[in-house]
């Protein structure tokens, strides 16, 4: 109930000029929980299902959505409805319902919990921005940016200007880069890139500020960024078990054919930045190559500095991966090895052979989930192959670096 009054306060308390600058889902969700009498946790987990013609039907309750929503927001959820199953949530990620549910009261936290408003007028501007792309190396380079102490990443995927968020003002913003050393600031989200409002707040607050951000784009083959996103949804056990129902549905659309569409999203870009503010950073490159790879994006940020400490660094510290999986054990069998090996574990506390029975659950659960891997992209494969708009994608970036070229774009170029 407190939290209920607290979201009531505060999207009441939105003016119309923040409102309207919101994402439409966004505006649609506030719209639908200040005018009807559904709770929060509700709405943002309205389901196909839930919707008849102009009304949604739950817990006894009928609200006639036409009365609630403008025409614009009406189309959109009819257009949604069109391209997802009867299961499936509306709104289009849990990652959108959890910047809803929880960012929206991170600038109150900081003003009024931890009284840090000193901290708040402070901060620094960020000079490089990472635009995305999901699953094309974005968690590899911030991490290896964190470990080396070279930038100040802020905390990974802040996504201020195409949230929410971006209604607790750009002193939140800057408080995320606050930093007494002249390290480069930089922020890494990875929902920029096909959100064309991001880029064009990211463009007036550069020229507010007269600064000359550096963007920095990661993209990878649409059929292999597909297939990595799916399995990493499998094995987290965040659902898409049916891969047929899941590659069939809008939500490959809204969150990959869409988003995969590099020379259109860098089009995009280039209205609003020029090419020599630009880099895009290839996978396929950074798989071959991940310390050159980094060495080119240093280059391009700042080729004045790191170059000693680069040649210093170990090539395996470069090759590490991240963001593969980690959290494996929410999938059901591996949440059943997880509980056997913490009895285990207990049973043999102070027995010599526990570091072998981790040893021998380590290399079960790996083998297992290079099974469920296999198994996976066998499936995904043959439906990456039926789907069109892949093919044609797949097609298109093939030709992709020729095209950067001829625009005057720099990118990672690792010779075989």
């Amino acid at each position: 109930m407190k939290n209920h009054q607290f979201l009531m306060n505060y999207f009441s308390k939105i003016d119309s000029c923040r409102f309207n600058n919101l994402p439409i889902e966004y505006r649609i969700i506030i719209k639908l929980f200040l005018k009807s009498k559904l709770n929060f946790n509700e709405i943002i987990r309205l389901k196909k299902k839930d919707f008849h013609l102009n009304t949604i039907k739950l817990n006894k309750q009928i609200i006639n959505i036409k009365a609630i929503l403008n025409e614009v927001e009406f189309h959109y959820i009819e257009n949604n409805l069109k391209h997802i199953l009867k299961n499936e949530y509306i709104f289009d990620s849990s990652k959108t319902r959890l910047i809803l549910k929880y960012n929206i009261l991170s600038y109150s936290d900081i003003k009024s919990k931890n009284n840090k408003i000193n901290r708040l007028s402070s901060g620094a501007h960020p000079n490089v921005i990472v635009l995305g792309s999901p699953k094309c190396a974005t968690t590899w380079f911030y991490n290896i940016c964190k470990n080396l102490n070279f930038f100040d990443p802020s905390e990974k995927e802040i996504e201020f200007f195409g949230s929410i968020r971006y209604c607790n003002g750009e002193d939140w913003y800057r408080s995320k880069f606050f930093s007494k050393n002249e390290n480069i600031k930089i922020d890494v989200s990875v929902g920029y890139f096909d959100n064309e409002m991001a880029i064009k707040r990211i463009y007036k607050y550069q020229n507010k500020h007269n600064l000359n951000f550096k963007i920095l784009l990661f993209i990878r083959k649409p059929s292999s960024r597909i297939k990595s996103y799916i399995n990493y949804r499998k094995l987290t056990g965040r659902g898409w078990y049916n891969i047929k129902k899941y590659v069939n549905s809008g939500h490959v659309y809204n969150n990959f054919i869409k988003t995969s569409d590099y020379l259109k999203g860098v089009s995009k870009v280039q209205n609003y930045f020029k090419a020599d503010q630009l880099f895009i950073a290839f996978h396929e490159d950074i798989l071959k190559n991940p310390k050159e790879c980094y060495r080119q994006i240093l280059n391009f940020i700042d080729p004045q500095r790191y170059h000693e400490e680069i040649d210093t660094i170990d090539e395996k510290f470069f090759q590490q991966r991240y963001n593969i999986g980690k959290r494996v054990i929410l999938f059901p069998i591996f949440k059943f090895i997880f509980n056997f090996e913490k009895y285990l574990i207990f049973k043999f506390r102070r027995s010599n052979h526990l570091k072998k029975i981790r040893k021998i659950i380590e290399l079960s659960t790996r083998y297992l989930r290079d099974l469920l891997i296999i198994q996976s992209n066998k499936e995904i494969n043959y439906f990456s192959k039926k789907s069109i708009e892949i093919v044609k994608l797949n097609k298109k970036y093939g030709k992709i670096k020729e095209i950067l070229k001829n625009k005057q774009i720099s990118f990672t170029n690792i010779n075989n």
